[in-house]
């Protein structure tokens, strides 16, 4: 017998035998981020009182003069594609001044 044919044989007489090809569970990206800000002192600025990340979801707070706090929210994925979940939080407290981007 060679490759599944008996010697005297022809092609006619092998069967086919199906094989299941599994199915792989695409990679997905999930993260969260959040990100608060309270008023500063003396009721000026804002300082930060969360910071909270996980997954491919960052979080960045830059130091800034004289201006309102930042937040940068990042995607350390690469990209968005079907069935990614993001979750981000952006707070600003009475009297606190920030801005947020991505």
């Amino acid at each position: 017998m060679v490759n599944g044919i008996q010697a005297g044989r022809g092609l006619q007489d092998v069967t086919a035998v199906a094989m299941p090809i599994p199915t792989a569970r695409l990679q997905r990206a999930h993260g969260i981020a959040r990100v608060a800000f309270a008023a500063g002192p003396s009721g000026r600025g804002a300082r930060l009182t969360t910071l909270y990340q996980e997954g491919q979801v960052k979080a960045r707070v830059p130091k800034v003069y004289g201006g309102p706090a930042e937040a940068v929210f990042i995607n350390t994925a690469g990209g968005i594609t079907g069935g990614d979940r993001f979750e981000t939080a952006f707070t600003v407290e009475d009297g606190a001044t920030a801005v947020a981007t991505s």
